[in-house]
């Protein structure tokens, strides 16, 4: 069980941390999926394609990151 700064076990801290990370990583892939599917009609079909044309289009990363291949294979994986 790992600690926090404070030396507290992530349990007594609540360790809800993880699972509130996952929900909102599944809620950004949803916001997106419709994108997805529209670039994917496009011809934006390999994750490379889709990077760059999510790049293009400014399109922020959950985290304010840039695209890259490996992004949209976890963002396509997090919507089947």
């Amino acid at each position: 069980m790992g600690t926090g700064h404070n030396g507290a076990s992530s349990r007594k801290r609540g360790g809800h941390g993880a699972l509130a990370n996952k929900q909102a990583a599944d809620l950004y892939a949803k916001s997106l999926d419709r994108t997805i599917r529209q670039l994917k009609t496009a011809g934006h079909t390999t994750a490379r394609a889709l990077s760059e044309e999510l790049a293009r289009r400014q399109v922020p990363t959950a985290r304010g990151g840039d695209w890259h291949p490996t992004t949209v294979k976890r963002l396509v994986a997090r919507l089947r």
